[in-house]
């Protein structure tokens, strides 16, 4: 069943990067931008958000596969600066 409960990945995100709670924030913010495309029918994402996004995504991926990069963690947090 899906369901949209982001604590898994958020904790697997925070645990892989260092448990820094700004990307924890982060998770949250974009599950935000998330709901209200779903439900308010927002159209326009900041390129910002999806740059977050597709960082995140990869970082879970890279992890699985055995391997971060740092300039991913740093690209985050930078992200987390600008939301």
């Amino acid at each position: 069943m899906e369901t949209s409960d982001i604590r898994p990945a958020r904790e697997q995100l925070m645990q892989i990067l260092g448990g820094d709670d700004r990307l924890g924030q982060l998770v949250g913010r974009l599950n935000g931008t998330r709901s209200r495309i779903l439900h308010e029918g927002l159209r326009t994402v900041a390129l910002s958000h999806l740059e977050a996004l597709r960082d995140i995504v990869r970082v879970l991926l890279e992890h699985d596969l055995g391997w971060v990069t740092l300039a991913l963690r740093e690209r985050l947090l930078l992200a987390c600066r600008s939301m």
